[in-house]
């Protein structure tokens, strides 16, 4: 059967197929007209994802993301992927890998929370395993 556009959409959902398949996506334009000298004063943000609904209880996700800032300064690149699996309504386990890949001279970490800055240029990846309950 053809594919089917759902016509609700989260905020950045781009399509909805009948397949199982939503893809997602978003641009964003950064300009900072106060940076100091010798700062990126532009840049730009995009995303794009998809999410497989595999089964009622299991959906496969992944996405990549890049950050560009205007002039020489660094850019960086961010892909995931990822598995939920829903013990019930409102409980699900999940699992979430990421590797982020700066430009030369980047130093953009994949975790800003206590995380380790990457040297200039490297590379830096991450593995999420957790739990949610909604109350």
């Amino acid at each position: 059967a053809p594919a089917k556009f759902s016509a609700a959409r989260a905020p950045d959902e781009l399509y909805s197929l009948s397949a199982g398949v939503t893809l997602y996506g978003s641009y964003s334009a950064l300009r900072a007209r106060d940076a100091l000298p010798g700062v990126a004063s532009r840049g730009s943000h995009y995303w794009l994802g998809a999410d497989y609904q595999l089964s009622p209880r299991v959906t496969l996700r992944t996405a990549a993301y890049r950050y560009r800032q205007g002039g020489p300064a660094p850019d960086a690149a961010l892909y995931v992927a990822g598995a939920e699996y829903f013990l019930s309504k409102r409980t699900m386990i999940y699992a979430t890998y990421g590797q982020l890949r700066n430009s030369a001279g980047g130093v953009f970490t994949i975790d800003s929370i206590g995380g380790r800055t990457p040297l200039p240029g490297h590379e830096q990846s991450a593995l999420q395993i957790g739990l949610s309950h909604a109350f």
